[in-house]
């Protein structure tokens, strides 16, 4: 399963209220951020770039 990693939490959130589902978090081993983790689609590519717009 190919995976879309997020370093925004801010990001992530909005993810999530477009319906995708966070599988997981972690720790970036070089810095204090948490990495978010979404499955990978199309669509995801889709809202993260709407999202992008949106700034």
């Amino acid at each position: 399963m190919k995976q879309y990693h997020c370093f925004s939490l801010r990001q992530a959130g909005y993810l999530m209220t477009r319906g995708f589902v966070l599988f997981e978090i972690q720790d970036d081993k070089n810095s204090r951020r948490k990495i978010y983790m979404f499955k990978d689609s199309t669509e995801l590519r889709v809202a993260v770039r709407d999202y992008t717009k949106s700034k």
